[in-house]
Formats: C-alpha cells, sequence, structure tokens
C-alpha cells in the first residue's frame, strides 16, 4: 500500500474537511476516515495518526516537495535531452563506431528485460506499473497548480468575511494633492495603455510582413548555398566554412518563429510541461549563444581595427616568409640528400624545380592582393559585428586559401606515390607467377613469358630505386597539409564551442536544478520501529554534465575516428586522399535543429492565421502566458474541480458499492498530495475567517 504525500507536511498531522475519500495505490478497497462534525471540531477536523491507522498493515508514503509550475520546475523519469528528438539517434562518420554504440544500447535493453524476468511480477503488470508510475509523475508535475486552482475555489466558496472599517476622517491639504496626484497618473497610464493597445497591432502587422520578407530572402541564400550541379558535386556549405556559418545561422532564423510559436501554443495536456520546458530551454540557449556570440564578435573586431596595420605586417611576413622562403628552403633540402639520405638526383631535381616554379608563381599571385591586405583585414574585422563565429569562419577560410599550393603538392604526390604502390604490387604478383583478378576479388595463378619476366623485373628494380624520392616527397607535403587541418580543426572546434555551448542548461542547473531534471531518486526515511509504514522521499536529480556535452563527446570521437584511427593511417601510408567530410563532421551545429525547415507558405498561415484559428491562438497565449508556464491548465482544473465537486454527492453513495480499477486508483493517488494541500488551506482559511468573525461579533 503506497500513499503519495507533500514533503513539507508531517505524515501525523494530515487536517481534512468535511467528508473526504481517501484512496491508497495498490489497494482495491477505500477508507472513510470518521470524523466528528460537531462544531468545537469542525475547523479543522484531526485524522487519527496514520502510524495508528496502519498499524497492521504494510504501508510505504512518499512525500516529495511539489514542483512549481511557474518557476519550470517538474519530475521526469528519464534525463531530459537538449537535443531534438530525431536528431538524438547516432549520426556518426565511423560505421563501426555506431555498430558497437548500438549494440551497447541492444545489451542495456536485454539486461533491463532479464532483470524484469526475475521481477516479483508479471511482465505484463510491470508494464503497467511503469505506464502508471509515468502517469503518476506527470499529475505530480500538476500539484501544485491543483492546490492553487483549489484554493481559488475555496475562496469562491467561502468568501472573506468583509471587515467594517471606520469612517475616514476629512483629508488634509497635502493628503488630497497626493490623491489627486495619483488620480491624475492613473488617468494618463490609461490613455498611454489605450494608445499603446491601438498601436501594438499596426507594429505588429508591420513586424510580421518584415519578418516574412526577410524569410524570403534567407530562403533565397540557402538555395544558393545548397545548390548542387551534380550529385557528385560538393555544395558550396561542404567546401567553405564561412557558408557553412552563414547557413547555420539563417537555419536558425528560419526555426525560430515556430520554436516560438511552439513554445506560446502549447497543448493543455498536464503531460505537455516536460516538453515545453526542453523546447524553452533550446528556445533560451540559442538566444543567448546568439548574444553572446555577437557580443564576443564586436570585440573581437574592435581589437583588429585597432591593430590593424600589425596584422597587415604579419599577413605579409606569412605570405613572404613562410609559404614562400622557408618552403622553398624545405625543397631545396630534399633536393640535396636531407638528412644524409641518398635520393635519386634526376628525380629529385625534377620535383624540386617544379614545386619551386608553383612557389613562386603562387607567391606573386597572392603579391598582386598586397595593396588590397588592409582592405581584407578591414572586412574580415566587420564581419564581427555579425557574430565571432562568422569571423572565425572567414579567417579558417583565408587559413585554407592562402597555403592552396600545399594542398596541390599533397594531392600530387600522394597520386602519383599511390600508382607506383600499385604498380609494385602487381609487378610482384608476377614474380610469384599470380595476377589479381578484379572481378572475383581473389589473386589467381598465371603463366607469364620469359620476356614478360624480364619486362617486369626491370621495372620492379627501376620503381624500387625511385620509390625513397617519392617517399620523402610524399610525406613532407602530408606533414604540411596535417599542420592546415589541424588549424582548421581547432577554429571549427571553436565554431561548434561558440554554435553548441550548453550555456542557458549550466545557469539553470547552478540556479536551480530542478528545472533541468535527470531522473528520480528515493530515498528511505527513518519511521517508528512500531509501526509497518515506511517512509520514502521522492527527490529530482539533476542533469549530469555529461549528457549536457554528450554531442561534444561525439564530436571528439568523430575527430579521432576520422583523423587518428588506423583506417586513417593506413589510407595516409598507402597515398590515398583523406577528405575533410564537412557536412558529416560537423552535424553538431544542426543538432537542434529540425531536419526540414518550415516553407514560406505554412509559416505565412502559422504567423497569419484565419479569424477563427486566431482567436482560438488568443485564447492559448492569454492562458498561459509568457511567464506562466502552466497557466494553461487553469481551466481543465477549473472544469475537474466543477465536475468532480457537482458530483461528490452522487460518486460517494455509490462508491462503496462500485470496484476501483487500477488505474483510478492511481490516479487519486498522484493526485491526494494536491488535495491534501488545497483541502488543508481550505481548512486553514475558513478557520482563519471563523477566528476574525467572533473578534468582531465580541
Amino acid at each position: 500500500m503506497t500513499q503519495l504525500t507533500i514533503s513539507p507536511h508531517s505524515p501525523n498531522s494530515f487536517r481534512i474537511r468535511r467528508s473526504l475519500t481517501w484512496h491508497w495505490g495498490g489497494n482495491q478497497g477505500t477508507i472513510y476516515p470518521v470524523l466528528d462534525h460537531s462544531e468545537k471540531n469542525r475547523h479543522p477536523l484531526n485524522c487519527p495518526s496514520f502510524f495508528k491507522i496502519f498499524k497492521y498493515q504494510q504501508t510505504q508514503m512518499i512525500m516529495f516537495d511539489p514542483p512549481i509550475a511557474s518557476r519550470m520546475q517538474y519530475y521526469s523519469l528519464e534525463p531530459i535531452s537538449l537535443e531534438l528528438s530525431e536528431k538524438s539517434s547516432f549520426t556518426i562518420i565511423s560505421q563501426e563506431y555506431e555498430k558497437s554504440l548500438l549494440d551497447e544500447q541492444k545489451e542495456k535493453e536485454q539486461i533491463i528485460e532479464k532483470v524484469k524476468l526475475h521481477a516479483s511480477y508479471d511482465p505484463a503488470e510491470l508494464s503497467y506499473r511503469g505506464l502508471i508510475l509515468r502517469n503518476t509523475i506527470s499529475q505530480i508535475n500538476c500539484c501544485h497548480e491543483l492546490g492553487v486552482e483549489m484554493r481559488r475555489k475555496a475562496l469562491e466558496v467561502y468568501p472573506r468575511i468583509r471587515i467594517q472599517t471606520r469612517l475616514r476622517r476629512r483629508l488634509s491639504v497635502s493628503e488630497f494633492a497626493i490623491e489627486s496626484a495619483k488620480h491624475v497618473h492613473n488617468r494618463v497610464i490609461d490613455f498611454a495603455s489605450n494608445c499603446w493597445d491601438r498601436v501594438v497591432p499596426l507594429l505588429m502587422v508591420g513586424f510580421l510582413g518584415m519578418l516574412m520578407c526577410l524569410r524570403v530572402i534567407a530562403e533565397g541564400i540557402l538555395r544558393v548555398i545548397e545548390y548542387r550541379a551534380k550529385p557528385s558535386f560538393y555544395t558550396l556549405k561542404d567546401v567553405s566554412a564561412t557558408a557553412l556559418q552563414i547557413d547555420l545561422r539563417l537555419q536558425q532564423f528560419c526555426y525560430w518563429p515556430i520554436q516560438y510559436l511552439k513554445i506560446y501554443r502549447r497543448s493543455r495536456d498536464w503531460s505537455s510541461n516536460t516538453n515545453f520546458n526542453m523546447e524553452y530551454i533550446r528556445f533560451y540557449n540559442n538566444i543567448w549563444l546568439v548574444l553572446n556570440d555577437v557580443i564576443i564578435g564586436i570585440t573581437l573586431s574592435n581589437l583588429m581595427l585597432e591593430r590593424k596595420e600589425r596584422i597587415v605586417e604579419y599577413l605579409c611576413y606569412a605570405i613572404d616568409t613562410i609559404f614562400t622562403i622557408e618552403f622553398e628552403r624545405t625543397i631545396l633540402w630534399l633536393m640535396d640528400w636531407p638528412g644524409g639520405l641518398k635520393l635519386n638526383t634526376e628525380l629529385a631535381s625534377f620535383f624540386g624545380e617544379l614545386i619551386l616554379w608553383v612557389i613562386q608563381f603562387w607567391g606573386n599571385f597572392l603579391n598582386l592582393f598586397r595593396p588590397y591586405f588592409g582592405v581584407m583585414v578591414t572586412v574580415v574585422a566587420y564581419s564581427g559585428f555579425a557574430g565571432a563565429t562568422l569571423l572565425i569562419s572567414v579567417v579558417s577560410d583565408l587559413a585554407s586559401f592562402f597555403p592552396a599550393h600545399v594542398y596541390a603538392f599533397y594531392l600530387a604526390s600522394g597520386r602519383i606515390y599511390n600508382w607506383q604502390l600499385t604498380v609494385l604490387r602487381s609487378l610482384f604478383h608476377l614474380f610469384r607467377g599470380k595476377k589479381r583478378n578484379i572481378l572475383r576479388n581473389r589473386v589467381d595463378s598465371c603463366n607469364y613469358e620469359l620476356d614478360q619476366l624480364l619486362i617486369g623485373t626491370i621495372l620492379f628494380m627501376s620503381l624500387i630505386f625511385l620509390l625513397p624520392t617519392v617517399v620523402v616527397f610524399y610525406l613532407t607535403f602530408a606533414f604540411f597539409r596535417f599542420a592546415v587541418i589541424i588549424v582548421n580543426a581547432v577554429l571549427e572546434s571553436c565554431l561548434a564551442c561558440l554554435n553548441h555551448f550548453p550555456l542557458f542548461a549550466i545557469l539553470l542547473r547552478i540556479k536551480d536544478f530542478k528545472r533541468v531534471p535527470g531522473g528520480i531518486v528515493y530515498k528511505v526515511l527513518p519511521s517508528p520501529t512500531d509501526s509497518s509504514t515506511s517512509l520514502i522521499l521522492l527527490q529530482p536529480l539533476p542533469l549530469q554534465f555529461g549528457k549536457m556535452f554528450y554531442q561534444f563527446t561525439l564530436l571528439t570521437t568523430r575527430l579521432r575516428l576520422h583523423y587518428l584511427s588506423f583506417s586513417v593511417v593506413l589510407r595516409l601510408l598507402s597515398g590515398q586522399f583523406v577528405p575533410i567530410q564537412r557536412s558529416k563532421l560537423y552535424t553538431l551545429l544542426y543538432s537542434k535543429l529540425p531536419a526540414r525547415r518550415v516553407n514560406i507558405h505554412d509559416l505565412y498561415k502559422e504567423l497569419f492565421p484565419s479569424s477563427s484559428t486566431k482567436q482560438e491562438s488568443y485564447d492559448f497565449v492569454s492562458s498561459s502566458g509568457p511567464g506562466g508556464v502552466g497557466n494553461g491548465n487553469r481551466s481543465v482544473l477549473a472544469a475537474m474541480i466543477n465536475s468532480s465537486s457537482n458530483s461528490s454527492s452522487s460518486s460517494n453513495s455509490n462508491v462503496s458499492n462500485q470496484p476501483i480499477e487500477p488505474l483510478a486508483t492511481a490516479t487519486s493517488t498522484s493526485l491526494a498530495s494536491g488535495v491534501h494541500n488545497g483541502y488543508s488551506n481550505m481548512a486553514n482559511t475558513a478557520a482563519a475567517t471563523t477566528s476574525r468573525t467572533r473578534h468582531f461579533q465580541r
């Protein structure tokens, strides 16, 4: 037998008004407390101690602090997710890692199912109890609202006694002046509010019209960024960090109106608090991140504008020294037996002269833009006024553009190295009398002529002696390419932090962890030794930081699998290309956005509804309010209390002859806390009213 109660109240001090039927979870019967309706014990009537009532029964009393909906407090069985439900699945580059995560999740589910088999309940009953538990938690989240509504109804049923005050004396001149000033002030405030009520609809129509125009412009820019000439071609956001950042901001701008409407047009279901609070956290976390992004961007922009000349000098030094002079010295060192390693002189001279010519050409090409470096720095600095993320994105693209010749050398040397390895592998099969069967993907036996074996031996020995030269040049360019990739990875990791850092959730956890629950926990409280009643305290758990930074963990895993895994090392050693897959690697940025954005027509219907829909939407907004989380349930609670009060006389007469369903028992169990809170306050209000009446009668 289980009973829910409110933890601030002692289990021995339940106060009941009139005839109240208590339904106990897990029991098919009903307990009717024997009440004395005499005048001396009417306000309030004390119920006997529950430890004495259930002295010979096993009873569990679960106590809890009622969550306050206006403060967005609620209980949750599972840790809340800061991402959308459609983005909660694993989106990993490596299929092996994705398979391991799915296998781990399936293993946990299998362990849970095996534990259920050893439970004392049937599996069907156990799942039914889980459903009851979820419904109970949902109704516990609304018990505070129920108590507020019952107190309001109690004040309507038992109105306060009007206190007769004595006649006021005549106002003095100063008091009359103050009253006149207050009257004028109230008239001015009323006039201003009337004007505001007339102006706000016009301003709102203009704002919504401007919002639709901006939405059309954003749609056009998104179409350009996502344009793909052929299925095998890359889009603009796949090759540019700036385009990726613009695409993210425009996607957020397209989703914010719908997200705002989701918050203020939520359903009036009791279980809507959980979904509403998660959407609220996502929305305002994005707003906070954008504001912080703009603030940090303006700061960086001012620093860049103040140190513009020094930045231009550093840029010129990087082009002249790092990308040109130092690179030429490295190539000359490779042409002249680097580290005592004897390379093929002719091949090294050929590669070196070709690379030196390309370096000089690229240096002369960059020198053409030298007079415009100041303008370039100014443009990059002013881009920071749109946010630090846009500034970092532009810097990341510039960091990829200036060493473009290194990328070209890496591709060319890698392709030559890969071809040479493929030819050596084929010639090695020739010595063994084998050949590669491409159709069946295996190595078959083959008979070769003497001239074929002779030519193969000559080519094999020539390529073996030329291989060290190709390997040295390839490893040099791969190292420079890897350094550029590390710089881009650091910059884009900063973008991920600025775009997705759970700042708002962390602040809520520090301020009030009940607003970001990560589950529930039961704590056993000490109870009297001579009683069979056990006291249990229900408490919410705060959301763990690991859950908040789950997407960052995935991002780190993706970076490790993409750049530091064994398959990547094999690709580097074999000369294969290792691309940067931005769309798959940085899906963290889009984890809080829907897979498909809302089109312009649907957004127009949401912002400019018809007359009937508009009135219904206004009712939703007026019932919820911007700050009243859960106030939309007020009418539902009022209707429930009215219907229960109207049918209390007929239901109480027939309740003893009707069996109580388990779900109804669980529902009444979860509502016992709210009923207790409401009726105890009704009794306290009635007692206070009676004492005032007796005082004035004296």
